[in-house]
């Protein structure tokens, strides 16, 4: 019995070292900069509307913007990547005759000129879209707020819409100390505590692309969205949403 006990022992001791040695990653969570909160009047909407009439039937489409609700974002990208989740055609019921397009808009915040609209077809499925800018586009200029926004349009005259706001800026100093070996979570990590939200999502957009059944990954995505309650706005299974094709913005 005492050898008994003593093999507990030691069994015990040897399972606490393991848990205390063996890391545990820690989250993605998003630190938003000071100087990005937008006043009241000027916060835009990441989540469609109520509408009515019900241009494009009446349950909601589930229209999305992938943005912190009250922050310009910042990218440090002259071409950023935006991100929407789209409902899938099948998801608009009562939806009127003819067809169902998407809009991506982008305009200078301060004289509202507008520098680019761009029609979209709708993807067939449901999931989250992935939309860069197309390098052969204008670059957008450093400490510059643009507007931008995605519209889902059944009718001309009520278009659903999101809209965010984006701001480029230089990159963080300490980003040049990772090396180039650095992980996912590792980029996402840096980015997300400097406020720098679009390269934060776009490295583990990216990383759940290629490496869709990664268990960190998807972890590391689901608390990069729970730190600026994206989560649960439309129910938690959004955070497992496919990525659809992807629908690169150039001129047309």
């Amino acid at each position: 019995m005492l050898r008994f006990y003593h093999s507990l022992s030691g069994f015990l001791l040897f399972a606490v070292s393991l848990v205390l040695v063996t890391p545990v990653q820690a989250e993605v969570e998003f630190r938003a900069n000071p100087h990005t909160r937008l006043s009241h009047e000027y916060q835009q909407r990441r989540q469609e509307p109520n509408y009515a009439g019900c241009p494009c039937g009446c349950r909601r489409s589930r229209l999305l913007a992938l943005v912190p609700e009250h922050e310009a974002v910042l990218t440090v990208s002259t071409h950023p990547d935006f991100f929407v989740a789209v409902p899938a055609l099948s998801d608009i019921s009562d939806r009127p005759e003819g067809e169902i397009w998407t809009e991506f808009w982008l305009s200078d915040s301060d004289t509202q000129e507008l520098l680019y609209l761009v029609r979209l077809p709708l993807p067939e499925q449901a999931g989250i879209l992935r939309l860069p800018l197309s390098a052969d586009l204008p670059a957008l200029q450093m400490g510059k707020d643009y507007e931008w926004g995605f519209s889902l349009i059944c009718d001309d005259d009520h278009p659903i819409g999101v809209y965010g706001i984006v701001r480029r800026v230089e990159p963080p100093a300490d980003l040049s100390t990772l090396s180039e070996q650095a992980t996912p979570h590792q980029l996402a990590s840096r980015y997300a505590n400097a406020g720098i939200w679009v390269e934060a999502i776009a490295t583990l957009a990216q990383a759940r692309q290629d490496s869709p059944e990664n268990a960190e990954i998807l972890n590391d995505w689901r608390s990069l969205l729970q730190s600026v309650e994206l989560d649960g706005v439309i129910g938690n299974p959004f955070v497992q949403e496919p990525f659809v094709q992807e629908q690169i913005v150039r001129e047309q």
